[in-house]
């Protein structure tokens, strides 16, 4: 579009230009004045794509990552409004990367993102990214908007490859529904050049290639020989493959604050497998993954080197190896949690299967289980030193073991200023470690700040009065990794405590303030640190529920950690009656057992009330439909409105309720406000109830809410022949 441009100039009636003085001013004589204009074009002018306000909000919306300044890139817009932005498509992503590939600038590649466009589906080809970075420049694609770009492969192909010379940045991303199948790694990404992964999700991805001699593999990501990847602040879940689940890792690759988690591999490397590569892990959780082989959290082959610092192993599961499986190569795990592993054969924790070696340095490792050999760890072959450490609470099948050691003169297990509690150290077959110095500590209890079994927080952190507080030895801290699990020094005044984990700073305990939320059958007490305070102060809490008389149940007494913030009492802890008093005791402690003043509170249960709004269909092929909506004031989500029975009472006798599957039907939204979630249920006629309404009877149709031992008031209605539109 043209722009112009207006100037005037002052003129009297005829049109010429008046006179004017020596100032430049006209005349004072002139007594009236026209105004003379001159429209000019101008070049024509373009709003730029992406504005230096962009830039910034890119700079804080990953605010980890540095996308260096504003002038480095030559940005090319998808989805926005400019003229030479790109469309919203397939189509139009694939012309971003083309113009990319044209240029010897590194490209930013903006895609602008709503509620309603946020979707790209591929269509059976996977986007190859095949430039050179030393000729065209890098790529990288950002997400920007509320919601991330998500780039669906509808198990068709694969969804993104990255070729040898290529440097790729990608930045607020899903990638979901990638599939490889064949010979081909990598479902969701392959990456053979480097690629970078900020704040991006990798799920539901998989590979079915089957193996062969370089393992391949990797459900969500595959790394190949060639390529560096670096993943930072992303999470990789649900993804399958026969070698990595989440990752196969052939290069370098370096996972920084990220979660890896529910993936699975048919073989080895539930969350990670890692094939003759280097592998660095920092910051993480890999949790929840399974391997039907070894290494259920990851898996070291070949010669790879692995370095796991301040990282959590929590919760993974495989044959050899639940947590770590050491199948050849360099382990180094430092300031890290290996916590609730399992393994249906041997190593619940950590397996060393091969000539290898394992460093653990100040790691805690925690209720591990394994069926045979080594609860926590089972060394079967190398060498294995541990520094600075707590091995604790680990089992196996038929009895307690912590470490279990091959007896053979090349296998050792070597402990320095480490505790192992007294729940075994070696089971048949096996030799006891070496305790290297006087700084060890055997049969004593840690004495984690947890109480109550609350490990599932992960919270391991030792109580002031542990055994192992201070008694590690300085010298021992790894030289590549200083801190705790939770990012502070090891260090305390110049010493250092075993385990990942800092001792709990001893603070006053303080009364919390306590919030109360209640249904027909549970009471959930939720309570704040006053202002100010910190787990310092309460380490954990100590509650007490009095159940009324009627009950004839004793008062139940829990503990839970100072992580937890909430407690819900329902039927499974104390018998909850409907619109019934329960008194709580609420108790603050501190980590050396000093108590807060007591906090008591009475809280009543809610009338459990009758369903609202019943109603019937006509009969169709002798089935009805019902539908019922919550009383007033009950939330869709009450617990005690999520289970419902139906009875059929007629004039001659009352039928045997039978529990009804629903579904969920959301009322129309009438006046700008949702009334609720309403429940419908199809329901069958039995054939002598049949029979009775045909002959002209009439008979009753009662819906009771179900929750433990609790039953609403029935909400009735009366069913007829003509009610239900029967001939």
């Amino acid at each position: 579009m043209p722009h112009f441009k207006f100037s005037a100039l002052f003129g009297n009636n005829s049109g010429v230009p008046a006179k004017m003085d020596s100032s430049g001013v006209p005349a004072k004589k002139s007594k009236r004045y026209n105004r003379i204009c001159r429209i000019e074009e101008l070049e024509s002018r373009e709003l730029l794509s992406v504005t230096v306000a962009d830039f910034k909000a890119i700079c804080t919306q990953y605010a980890d990552y540095d996308f260096g300044n504003y002038a480095d890139y030559n940005f090319i817009e998808v989805g926005g409004k400019a003229k030479d932005a790109k469309a919203f498509s397939l189509a139009g992503l694939q012309s971003a990367l083309s113009d990319a590939a044209a240029t010897n600038q590194n490209d930013l590649i903006v895609v602008r993102t709503t509620s309603q466009q946020c979707v790209i589906e591929l269509s059976g080809s996977q986007i190859a990214i095949s430039t050179n970075a030393a000729m065209q420049g890098s790529i990288t694609i950002v997400s920007l908007g509320t919601y991330p770009l998500t780039i669906n492969a509808k198990e068709m192909s694969r969804a993104i490859s990255v070729s040898t010379f290529a440097n790729v940045v990608l930045a607020g991303l899903t990638i979901t529904g990638g599939k490889a199948t064949g010979t081909l790694s990598g479902g969701g990404i392959s990456n053979d050049g480097t690629l970078t992964i900020v704040n991006c999700t990798i799920s539901n991805n998989q590979s079915l290639a089957s193996g062969g001699p370089d393992y391949k593999g990797g459900g969500g990501i595959s790394n190949n020989n060639t390529g560096t990847l670096t993943v930072l602040n992303s999470t990789i879940s649900d993804n399958t493959a026969n070698y990595g689940g989440g990752i196969r890792n052939n290069g370098i690759l370096t996972i920084t604050n990220s979660t890896m988690t529910h993936n699975e591999a048919n073989s080895a490397g539930g969350g990670v497998f890692d094939f003759a590569g280097t592998l660095r892990i920092i910051g993480s959780t890999i949790s929840y993954n399974r391997a039907d082989t070894n290494g259920g959290g990851m898996n070291l082959e070949f010669g790879g080197t692995a370095t796991i610092n301040g990282s959590i192993i929590a919760s993974n599961g495989a044959r050899y190896g639940g947590g770590i499986c050491q199948s050849g190569g360099n382990v180094t795990v430092n300031s890290s949690v290996i916590v609730s592993n399992n393994a249906s054969n041997e190593g619940g924790g950590l397996y060393a299967a091969t000539m290898g070696s394992t460093a653990l340095n100040n790691v805690t490792i925690m209720n591990n289980w394994s069926y045979a050999k080594g609860g926590g760890i089972c060394n079967a072959s190398g060498p294995i030193d541990i520094k600075n450490s707590i091995i604790a609470d680990n089992r196996v099948w038929v009895g307690t073991e912590n470490i279990w050691t091959q007896n053979n003169v090349s296998t050792t297990t070597t402990l320095y200023y480490s505790l192992v509690d007294n729940t075994g150290m070696s089971g048949v077959g096996g030799k006891v470690p070496v305790y290297s110095g006087t700084g060890n500590r055997t049969g004593v209890d840690p004495k984690f700040n947890y109480v109550g079994g609350n490990w599932a927080d992960f919270d391991l952190r030792l109580a002031l009065n542990s055994p192992a507080v201070n008694k590690g030895n300085a010298g021992l801290i790894s030289s590549n990794y200083d801190r705790d699990v939770l990012g502070g020094s090891l260090l305390n005044g110049g010493q250092v405590s075993m385990g990942a984990y800092p001792p709990v700073p001893l603070g006053t305990a303080v009364k919390p303030k306590i919030k109360v939320t209640k249904t027909a059958t549970t009471i959930t007490l939720t309570w704040m640190t006053p202002k100010g305070k910190t787990l310092e102060n309460n380490a954990f809490y100590k509650i007490v529920c009095t159940p009324p008389k009627k009950s004839g149940s004793p008062p139940t007494d829990i503990t839970v950690g100072g992580l937890q913030t909430s407690c819900t009492f329902t039927d499974v802890m104390v018998t909850m009656y409907p619109n019934s008093s329960y008194k709580f005791t609420v108790t603050a402690i501190n980590a050396e057992g000093q108590e807060a003043k007591k906090v008591t509170i009475t809280a009543k249960t809610k009338t459990h009330a009758a369903v609202a709004q019943l109603k019937m269909s006509k009969m169709v092929l002798g089935s009805a439909t019902v539908t019922w909506d919550f009383p007033k004031g009950v939330k869709a989500d009450d617990p005690a409105y999520q289970s419902f029975m139906l009875v059929w009472l007629t004039d001659k006798n009352d039928k045997t309720g039978t529990p009804i599957n629903y579904t969920d039907l959301v009322i129309s939204t009438i006046g700008g406000k949702t009334t609720g979630s309403m429940k419908v249920a199809s329901i069958d006629f039995p054939p002598d109830l049949h029979s009775l309404l045909s002959s002209g009877k009439k008979a009753t149709l009662a819906l009771r809410a179900m929750a433990g031992i609790s039953q609403s008031s029935a909400a009735k209605m009366s069913v007829t022949k003509n009610s239900l539109g029967m001939p």
